[in-house]
This record gives C-alpha cells, structure tokens and sequence, in this order.
C-alpha cells in the first residue's frame, strides 16, 4: 500500500517535516517500494535494518533493528527512523508521512510478503523516533 507524502502535509501542527533526515532519504527508499531483498540487494534474513542502512548510509548499527536506537532521538517527523518491537526482536523503518490521526507510514524492508512496503503502523506501536545519521 503506497501513500503520498501529502499526509504529512495535511497533518496537524506538533510535528517538523524533513529536518532530521530529510525528504531525499524517504525519496531513495520509495525506488525500492515493492523489491525483495535480493533486488533491493541485501541479505535475506532479517533485512529491515540491513535496507534501512543501504538508503541512510549509516555506519554505526548492524543487522539488529533495535541497535538503531543508540542514533538521537527527535521528534515524531517525515524523514526519522523508528523502532518497533516484535517477540523476538524489532523492526525499523523510515517515517514517508502521517495520516490524519498521528499513526505513521513507514517504509520498510522485510515487511508484508519479504519486501519493501510502505505502510501505515499504530503510533503506539513506534518504540523511538530516530535521527537517521
């Protein structure tokens, strides 16, 4: 499920768009809307952080969702990384926009049918909001 970035635009105040990050991360990581991992060209096995490093360029977390967390925690915004936690583990993914209650869509790999999504989740589920570098 594709949304457009115009969420963000039609949300209501309390959140900055495109300062941590940046829109051109959220423009990168749509391309792969879509892609398994061997297109998007990472592993095969628990590859959202593993995607989410391909887009951003960070350097300093490895294939663990949850060690994106170490990154500056900033505002609810288009552009930051989030954390959601699982049994198991986590997940991570790229905020692209908001829908008009506050709940986040998010591009992420590894996500419905082992590919790159763009999806709404709950924005209670958000563990952090992350600054991308």
């Amino acid at each position: 499920m594709q949304e457009s970035s115009s969420f963000a635009d039609s949300f209501s105040t309390g959140f900055q768009t495109g300062v941590s990050a940046g829109v051109g991360v959220v423009d990168r990581a749509r391309q792969f809307i879509g892609e398994t991992a061997h297109q998007v060209g990472v592993r095969s096995t628990l590859w959202c952080s593993a995607f989410l490093r391909k887009i951003t360029g960070a350097q300093d977390v490895d294939d663990r969702a949850l060690s994106w967390e170490k990154h500056q925690r900033i505002a609810p915004q288009v552009g930051a990384v989030v954390t959601m936690g699982r049994r198991g583990g986590g997940h991570v993914g790229i905020v692209s926009g908001f829908k008009p209650n506050g709940d986040p869509i998010v591009i992420s790999g590894n996500s419905r049918r082992h590919r790159v999504t763009e999806t709404v989740y709950p924005r209670s589920s958000i563990r952090a909001w992350l600054s991308a570098i």
